[in-house]
């Protein structure tokens, strides 16, 4: 079955044939996933690891940091944007955002539910039965 796909706008104008538009998705994926052009703002990256160097090494071994109260952190989590893209942790804005009054304070006590502790495990099918890399954990 054949679906029609409109003319896609590239950066050197629209594409109407099936292989300019497959190109054209080629050039998009291509170019959203390299990395950025040199030369970096040097300074400001050097700024970063300065202030930060200065902190860990300014730190005295009985020191600890400054610890947020359950009602700081809860209005930390009511002002998550939800429609924002996930962090490194993967973890959508939207369930960090869906945390209860009831949950903070089990994290404050580190009281978790026995779930949490239970590991699941799931085998994997491996090449071959008599194969060493059938084996996998």
């Amino acid at each position: 079955m054949f679906i029609s796909i409109p003319p896609i706008l590239d950066t050197d104008g629209i594409k109407y044939t099936p292989l300019g538009k497959a190109n054209a998705f080629k050039h998009s994926l291509e170019n959203s996933s390299q990395e950025n052009p040199k030369p970096y703002f040097n300074l400001h990256i050097n700024e970063v690891n300065n202030s930060v160097s200065s902190y860990f090494n300014n730190l005295t071994k009985s020191s600890t940091l400054d610890l947020i109260s359950s009602q700081e952190l809860i209005n930390l989590i009511k002002k998550i944007n939800t429609h924002k893209a996930t962090g490194p942790d993967d973890v959508t804005n939207k369930a960090i955002r869906m945390l209860t009054l009831n949950a903070v304070t089990h994290l404050q006590f580190s009281n978790f539910p026995s779930k949490f502790s239970m590991p699941y495990l799931r085998t994997l099918p491996g090449c071959l039965e008599n194969c060493s890399c059938a084996y996998v954990p």
